[in-house]
């Protein structure tokens, strides 16, 4: 298929924002990992168990790309809450 309507390309964007797969899904997945070994090892230092988020690399080069301004205003809320988390 070469081509979707917008219907199903505002769909997409709307299910990758509630249940998102890829890379960046993936890079999550090993970080549930990570934190699961790492807390079986003991906390970390004052105690604190250590967290998915404590394995994700920062990337402050990450640039989102803009959202399509006639996307319904409750995919566009949903997409950026994805985005901020």
């Amino acid at each position: 298929m070469e081509r979707m309507t917008s219907w199903e390309f505002t769909y997409w964007m709307e299910y990758a924002a509630m249940h998102p797969f890829g890379p960046e899904a993936e890079l999550w997945c090993a970080a549930v990992v990570a934190a699961t070994v790492a807390n079986t090892a003991g906390p970390k230092q004052g105690g604190k168990a250590w967290q998915p988020k404590d394995f994700i690399p920062a990337n402050p080069r990450k640039k989102w790309a803009p959202l399509p301004d006639n996307l319904p205003p409750e995919v566009r809320q949903k997409l950026l809450e994805a985005r901020h988390g």
